[in-house]
């Protein structure tokens, strides 16, 4: 049984993705017994003052031998999240794997993960489990395969021959780890031009393993099989490695012939092709909003965000399965620190009969993993079902006090009318009733006074009732005319199918006064009629110029990006 003082110790807490990781763990595992560490006494307190976090905590710093030494006494498992990890990286997993010590890190850079692989036959002889990409790298994509193959195996009794990922949609920033370990490896290739050959091959991390060659993915096609158009998904580059290094330790259940690429859906038609073209020129290492270092997206921008991502089993040019993976939070963000964590605390408790060895997570964990995740979305879809159900009765009890009140003070005239006329019709009527108990009559020849006084009543109830009627008609027609009036202003500057969709979309929306429809109008306009971007983040790397290399495929893309970027 182990002595060890913590269950997992957070590195790199202070950072902004470090942050929500320790967030999470202290609302949702509070008997959990953890630490925190970074490199910075002063922004530790800080992070724990913020958070409210009363949990130990403890300098690290990855350039220093003791400090690591240190840790590997005093925990069963590491969660990092500092990168470039080819930079900050080595020596911490080294000593985890020289210590017995479990280690889960968000890595998404190929070239140090097959570097890593010469400890391989130290963490097996020690028994700790490293496990790569625990984030939106590469999670959504190695455990989107392994649930389909698995599925189509109870369904055809074997796997399908080709899985291809189509990214549906994503919003959301990426953090700066993502771009900084880009220029990291650029940096490296320049010092080191056959490490590019590593990096291009799909089956790098596959320990000597060379399958077919897989389809391409560095420029806009037609996907027949599909009927749409697909453009290049710039974490392609990372996540097909993972996926085929997952195959090939589960001992090829996909089949050594396996088929993978993953790709961004643009649609059929004409409309298709013209955003294929436009995603595959779209950098999303470039832009003028890159966070600095601890710096990220609010927290309503990251709560945002959202990620659909659809895989397809394909054989012989048919479609046969279809599995989609959806997630909600900003993926680099909200998203990434949930499965991070949640992969940590499953290495620990879950799996408790694996081996030692350096993983992707579908052999590591698979279906434990997906189960686990699965429960947590479950329970906060529950938790906000019923915050927005509480949510919805405080506006709709709101609104409907708002509505009597503007209500009574707009027909407060007719309200006093009405109850003079009831007090007034029931006097007569009872006046009448007392008359004719009493005997009482009129002389002939002349009017009933009583009657002639209730039909009097009735008259004016008439015509109030019909000028009130007469005065509302009035008021809709007024709006109609001043909203036909907005919408015609918003509408100069748009093609005539486009007017007509833009009236579509806001027939619904209330008319409260111009100046609030005006508003309304031009946010329906813009969100709609404007095409949207995924922002990505990153750090600030310099790098020299680049000697010019020849690639194809995800990795033709992988360095386009970078390229890009380092002469930005």
């Amino acid at each position: 049984m182990s002595t060890k003082e913590y269950d997992l110790i957070v590195f790199g807490a202070t950072s902004f993705t470090g942050k929500l990781v320790v967030e999470y763990l202290n609302e949702k595992y509070p008997d959990l017994s953890w630490a925190i560490a970074a490199r910075n006494q002063e922004k530790i307190d800080a992070v724990k003052s913020e958070l409210s976090c009363d949990v130990p905590s403890l300098i690290l710093d990855s350039m220093n031998m003791d400090d690591i030494e240190k840790a590997m006494k005093q925990t069963k498992l590491i969660l990092t999240t500092v990168g470039p990890y080819q930079i900050y990286g080595n020596d911490i997993l080294a000593m985890c794997a020289k210590h017995g010590v479990d280690y889960v890190d968000l890595c998404g850079e190929p070239g140090w993960m097959y570097d890593m692989q010469q400890h391989l036959e130290t963490a097996k002889q020690s028994g700790a489990r490293i496990v790569h990409s625990c984030g939106f790298d590469s999670i959504p994509s190695d455990l989107g395969v392994f649930f389909l193959q698995n599925l189509a195996q109870e369904k055809f009794g074997k796997p399908v021959k080709q899985v291809k990922c189509r990214v549906r949609s994503m919003k959301g920033e990426f953090s700066g780890g993502t771009a900084a370990s880009l220029r990291a490896t650029l940096s490296k290739l320049k010092k080191n031009p056959d490490f590019f050959n590593v990096l291009i091959d799909p089956f790098c991390l596959c320990e000597g393993f060379k399958g077919p060659e897989q389809p391409r993915d560095n420029k806009p096609y037609h996907d027949d099989v599909t009927n749409e158009w697909v453009a290049p998904f710039f974490m392609a580059a990372i996540n097909t490695k993972n996926v085929h290094r997952s195959n090939q330790m589960l001992n090829h259940p996909y089949g050594e012939d396996f088929l993978y690429d993953e790709m961004f859906s643009a649609g059929p038609g004409e409309a298709g092709e013209k955003k294929a073209q436009a995603i595959a020129m779209y950098n999303p290492m470039l832009g003028d909003n890159v966070p600095k270092p601890g710096e990220g997206p609010s927290k309503e921008s990251r709560d945002s965000g959202r990620y659909d991502m659809l895989f397809t089993g394909v054989d012989n040019g048919e479609i046969k399965i279809n599995v989609s993976v959806k997630g909600e939070g900003d993926p680099g963000y909200s998203s990434t620190s949930k499965m991070i964590t949640e992969s940590a605390l499953c290495l620990l408790f879950d799996c408790p009969d694996l081996a030692g060895g350096i993983y992707t997570t579908a052999p590591a964990m698979g279906q434990k993993l997906i189960d686990r995740l699965e429960e947590k979305y479950n329970e906060e879809i529950t938790a906000e079902v019923e915050n927005t159900k509480a949510d919805l009765v405080e506006k709709v009890d709101n609104y409907l006090n708002y509505v009597v009140e503007n209500w009574m003070k707009e027909n407060k005239l007719a309200i006093q009318t009405g109850l003079r006329t009831e007090i007034a019709e029931d006097f007569m009527n009872k006046l009448k009733d007392v008359f004719e108990e009493s005997y009482i009559t009129v002389p002939e020849g002349k009017t009933d006074l009583v009657d002639e006084l209730a039909d009097t009543v009735d008259d004016l109830e008439i015509k109030l009732n019909d000028t009130t009627k007469d005065a509302i008609e009035m008021a809709e027609e007024l709006e109609g005319y001043k909203r036909d009036a907005v919408i015609r202003e918003a509408s100069k500057d748009l093609a005539e199918t486009q007017v007509e969709k833009l009236k579509g979309l806001v027939e619904k929306i209330d008319f409260e006064d111009e100046e609030t429809f005006t508003q309304k109008v031009a946010t329906v306009k813009e969100s709609y009629f404007t095409n949207t971007k995924i922002t990505t983040t990153g750090e600030e790397v310099a790098d020299d110029d680049e000697a010019p290399i020849q690639a194809s495929g995800s990795m033709a893309t992988y360095l386009s990006a970078i390229k890009k970027t380092a002469n930005k």
